[in-house]
Order: C-alpha cells, then sequence, then structure tokens
C-alpha cells in the first residue's frame, strides 16, 4: 500500500500446471487486497477522528455521547464520580494573548485533567469544557482525584470552575452529568462576578 509492504500472501505446492498463471492471479489478487486493506485503514482513521479531539487527544463529545448510551443502556448504577470543569476566561487569554496561547491552554488542561483522572473517561466536550466520568470509584478516591485535578491546574495558572456529583445511589451518568454541569455553573458564576469585564463574553 503506497509503495510500502504491509503482508504478503502466496500458495503452497500449487499443482505445476497451474504455475504458469500463479504470477498473474497474485499480481492481481494482491492489487485487489490492497485496496481493501486501504480503504479499512481510512475507514478506522475517519473513526478514530470522528471520536478524538485532535488538540487535546482525549475523547470528544461524540465518543461521549455513545459511551454514555452504552453505559446508561445497561441501567442505572452507583460507585461513580463525575467532574465537568470549565476554563474560566479563555475568551481573554485569546484576545490578549493570542489564539495560540489559548490553545496551550486548552491542551495543557486537557493533559492535567487526563492525569488526575487517570483511569477515568476524559473528555473534550468542546469548546473550553471537559469532562471526567470514573467508574467504579469510591468517593474518597474520587475526591483524591477532584482535589489533585484542582491543585495541579491552579498550579499551571489555569482559572477553572469545576462542577462534580458523586452517586451513592443508582443513577444514569447522563442525569449525574447534568448535576454536575449545573454545579460547574454555579462555580463558574462566582468567577464571573469578580470578573465583570470577562462576564460580557460567557452567559454567567
Amino acid at each position: 500500500v503506497g509503495d510500502k509492504l504491509i503482508g504478503s500472501i502466496g500458495v503452497d505446492n500449487p499443482a505445476v500446471v497451474h504455475l504458469d498463471h500463479c504470477e498473474s492471479f497474485f499480481t492481481s489478487l494482491s492489487y485487489f487486497l490492497s485496496i481493501e486493506l486501504e480503504r479499512y485503514r481510512t475507514k478506522e482513521r475517519f473513526k478514530t477522528l470522528s471520536y478524538t479531539d485532535s488538540m487535546t487527544e482525549l475523547s470528544n463529545r461524540n465518543r461521549f455521547i455513545e459511551d454514555v448510551g452504552k453505559l446508561d443502556g445497561e441501567g442505572a448504577r452507583s460507585g461513580f464520580g463525575v467532574a465537568y470543569v470549565v476554563l474560566n476566561g479563555l475568551k481573554d487569554i485569546n484576545d490578549h494573548e493570542g489564539h495560540a496561547q489559548g490553545d496551550r491552554v486548552l491542551k495543557l488542561a486537557g493533559d492535567i485533567l487526563k492525569e488526575a483522572f487517570s483511569d477515568a473517561l476524559v473528555y473534550r466536550m468542546g469548546g473550553d469544557e471537559f469532562l471526567a466520568v470514573a467508574l467504579d470509584k469510591g468517593e474518597s478516591e474520587f475526591a483524591e482525584q477532584v482535589a489533585e485535578a484542582r491543585r495541579k491546574l491552579a498550579d499551571q495558572a489555569c482559572s477553572m470552575a469545576m462542577g462534580v456529583h458523586y452517586a451513592r445511589t443508582p443513577c444514569l451518568v447522563d442525569d449525574a452529568v447534568r448535576w454536575a454541569d449545573s454545579a460547574m455553573y454555579a462555580d463558574k458564576r462566582v468567577y464571573y462576578e469578580s470578573h465583570p469585564a470577562s462576564a460580557r463574553y460567557r452567559e454567567a
């Protein structure tokens, strides 16, 4: 494929009568096989791209929708935590320091969340919003992950608002995400109340 050897085909002990036809047969067969293999690989690449945020390399909203659909299809569950994170003042960073710096902040925040919630499902939901879903996690352990994320983001001067929900009683993951999202907006409102110049950029 593309002048690169990706595999081989052959035949063992062909009848002598077929030897004269082997070369042309395998030349044609390898051509069609390489086309099919490359089409499959292209399909897989597009599938990966459709589920991955190219900037942070986290899973994206498409992946989240599919994952939650499967999880909630199994019914309500307990013993998991959800953290919804939004970066504060990203519009200000883009305006005053440039979009390249804004992109670096997004990538840094994604790396921190992926490290803090190392065994969780972590998504960039779009724009400046991130989500971590920690399945089969004790409440104290989840709280430690949340504290680590807050600490590391603060250490890197990444201002953020966070809403969390821990499912002590059975609920759908989608419901837990909505509750964490609401808590995040309440936390974000505090930031924009103290930064009125930024409030004009977002609904606080």
